[in-house]
This record gives structure tokens, C-alpha cells and sequence, in this order.
């Protein structure tokens, strides 16, 4: 197909993009009334987790809460939030009342984001119990917002680097390279460019991905998850890569 380019070394330069799996556990299933932790949070990224419901995917734009029924509850929020930080020993950078949507989306009172920086190198469970909690006490309040607690390191999104590659998936490239672009073939879908590199909040969480830059429509969205098992079983992780955003870590 003309145009297009395939590479095992051309990574876009440092792009952000989306950390969300398109395949999630449903955050309607259960009510917030029930202490049901695997209902109501996003848990699909190590170092960014939240709810209810999931959270919006990078590349993200953060601005000041809207004004309405959630504005109420910054100083309140931030407060209860701090407290049970301290209580519970964690160490933690700030927290803050935000909005936060997804580039592109309009911001809602349900994008009011108590916003929290933790560490995660250790006690993840320990910050997974904090969320929970955090999420049942602010539902009962009244609060229209959700919760996220990322670390600090995640916060300017996924990033590039250079592909670094075992031995096995530099053997297997070429082959793991005709099997994406058939299968993106076989279903129609627009692309521009595959390539290989390591995607990651910083170099040393990095995995090593296959980059497809694509015009894919929502339509086709849904057969991502096939794609992403065909690059798994070579070791890859899959992001695809929209013709101006990235969007879908699989």
C-alpha cells in the first residue's frame, strides 16, 4: 500500500498518548452502595488508578473545576483526603480539586477530579484500600466528581523510547510485522505506519510495543483486542496511534 512505512526503529518523537485498555472491567456493574472494589475502580494502569468509572485517557487536559454542584465539595474533599492520607502513613506530593477530560471532550461536573499524587513503588494495596474508601465516603456526600491517584512520574502521560527488544523479538519482527499489517488489511483499516518501540510513563517501566499509526473508526475499534492478542503472543504490547492523537494501550 502505498505511503505507508514499516520499521522496527522509527518511534514518534516523544508523543503522549493513551494508557487505556480497550478491554475493561465494567465500572456499571455493581452499586456504589456495595463495597465491590472491582465494580467501581479503574485499575487497568499500575500507576494511575481511579473511579468510579474509568478514567479518561491520555493525552489529557486539566483545568479549573466547573462551576456547580461539585465546586461545593473542593475544600471538604481535599481535606478528607489529606486526612486519611495522614492516617493511613502515606506519603504523598498534593491534592487538589480538578478538572480533568480527555483533549478534546467538553468538561462536566462528572470530570470534577479530586486529584491525588502517591508514589507507587510500594503499599499499592495499601493506596488501592485509600481509593476505595475515598470513593464510598465522597459518593455518600453527594460528590458528582471521581477520584484519581496517580504517581507523580504518570503525570505527563505515556511516552517513547527507542525499541528495546529481546532476542527473540528481533528474530521474530519481520513476521510479527506481516502479521499486523495483514490482519490490518484483512479489516479494512487505514494505516499509515507500524513500527516498534518501548512505551512508558518513564524509560525504566517501559514495555516494548507495536506503534500503528492509523485512521481507524470507531467501528473498527472493536477489533483491536484481536490485534492485541496476534502482537502478545511475540511479546509486544499494542498502541494504536490516531493520525493526531494515541489513543488504546493494550
Amino acid at each position: 500500500m502505498s505511503g505507508h512505512r514499516k520499521s522496527i526503529d522509527t518511534v514518534p518523537s516523544q508523543s503522549t498518548g493513551s494508557n487505556r485498555g480497550l478491554e475493561r472491567r465494567s465500572a456499571a456493574q455493581g452499586s456504589l452502595g456495595e463495597s465491590s472494589v472491582d465494580s467501581r475502580i479503574d485499575s487497568t494502569d499500575r500507576w494511575r488508578i481511579g473511579g468510579p468509572g474509568w478514567l479518561p485517557p491520555f493525552p489529557l487536559s486539566s483545568f479549573p473545576p466547573p462551576r456547580g454542584p461539585a465546586a461545593k465539595f473542593g475544600k471538604l474533599a481535599v481535606d478528607i483526603a489529606i486526612n486519611k492520607l495522614i492516617r493511613r502513613e502515606l506519603p504523598w506530593k498534593s491534592v487538589r480539586l480538578d478538572g480533568r477530560v480527555s483533549e478534546g471532550n467538553t468538561l462536566t461536573d462528572a470530570d470534577t477530579t479530586l486529584l491525588i499524587q502517591v508514589t507507587f513503588d510500594a503499599r499499592h494495596s495499601e493506596i488501592f484500600s485509600l481509593l476505595d474508601d475515598l470513593i464510598q465516603v465522597l459518593y455518600n456526600l453527594g460528590f458528582p466528581g471521581r477520584v484519581e491517584i496517580i504517581d507523580p512520574r504518570a503525570m505527563h502521560g505515556p511516552i517513547s523510547f527507542p525499541p528495546s527488544l529481546n532476542t527473540e523479538q528481533q528474530r521474530g519482527w519481520d513476521k510479527t510485522l506481516e502479521k499486523v499489517i495483514e490482519f490490518l488489511t484483512q479489516e479494512h483499516v487505514d494505516w499509515r505506519q507500524v513500527c516498534a518501540a518501548n512505551r512508558g510513563y518513564w524509560k525504566e517501566v517501559s514495555v516494548a510495543t507495536v506503534l500503528v499509526k492509523a485512521n481507524a473508526s470507531e467501528q473498527q475499534a472493536v477489533i483491536i483486542p484481536q490485534l492485541a492478542d496476534i502482537v502478545s503472543s511475540d511479546g509486544f504490547h499494542l498502541e494504536l496511534m490516531g493520525t493526531r492523537k494515541m489513543w488504546g494501550l493494550l
